[in-house]
């Protein structure tokens, strides 16, 4: 699927941090791109990303069940100075927090953040615990309203899963990820609406990395490698059960 993701937490406190770094980089061509923390759809933060005019749309979502996620309130996104897109590619490096916004409701909601979530969390519960990630993809049909975040999205029609070592994704240098001159977002409450998340223009600095070419910043975030899974159940909207998969860590160049 050309789907490349990277993770970066916090060092491990007590108690634990809500919040964490990620990279996601796949083809411009997607209709949409999908992660879940949970490894399957129902019951976990769900994170969806998609180009429309030059920006990048990005936002969380959750379900119940095997039905279209809505935008989930709580979780802020902040995009990051590294993100763009190119001809080819787009690629969000992305914060996610829970929301401070003073006039949001939900930033008192503890169990609505970035790692522990209605009905689930990171790692369950624990972030230095191995955990399955799943990723999906649209692969042609767009959004229904591409500038909207919280537009209707169709089914996706790939999937795949990787297994991720949280204990050796949290960096004592943490802070030196996140830059002042991001953009921030949160998903829309049932009052408003968010159109985007960001304007980010094309740049031939923070370009997404086509088959040939490798993007470089100024650190490394930890990615894991990729397996394909064996025998879940697909189902309309997501699989019914996550397989315990063989991973390999390693610090690359992004």
């Amino acid at each position: 699927m050309d789907v490349t993701m990277g993770f970066v937490f916090p060092p491990v406190t007590t108690p634990p941090s809500n919040e964490f770094i990620i990279q996601l980089i796949a083809p411009i061509t997607n209709g949409y791109t999908g992660i879940s923390l949970g490894g399957q759809m129902a019951n976990s933060l769900l994170f969806t990303l998609w180009p429309y005019d030059n920006e990048l749309i990005l936002g969380p979502r959750w379900t119940s069940g095997y039905v279209l996620p809505e935008p989930y309130p709580g979780p802020e996104t902040t995009l990051l100075p590294s993100s763009g897109i190119n001809s080819t590619h787009i690629k969000a490096t992305f914060r996610c927090q829970v929301s401070t916004t003073a006039n949001d409701p939900t930033r008192l909601i503890a169990r609505q953040n970035c790692t522990v979530w209605d009905a689930g969390s990171m790692g369950s519960g624990d972030l230095t615990s191995f955990t399955v990630i799943a990723y999906v993809v649209a692969t042609t049909t767009e959004p229904s309203d591409p500038a909207d975040v919280a537009s209707v999205i169709q089914e996706h029609d790939d999937f795949n899963f990787f297994g991720l070592d949280l204990s050796q994704v949290h960096d004592p240098n943490y802070d030196s990820y996140i830059n002042a001159g991001s953009s921030t977002s949160a998903a829309p409450s049932s009052t408003s609406t968010v159109h985007s998340s960001s304007s980010i223009s094309i740049s031939s600095t923070s370009a997404a990395p086509s088959s040939t070419s490798t993007v470089h910043s100024s650190s490394s975030v930890p990615i894991s490698s990729t397996s394909t899974a064996s025998g879940p159940l697909q189902t309309q909207w997501g699989q019914t059960n996550v397989p315990v998969l063989v991973f390999a860590t390693q610090n690359i160049p992004i």
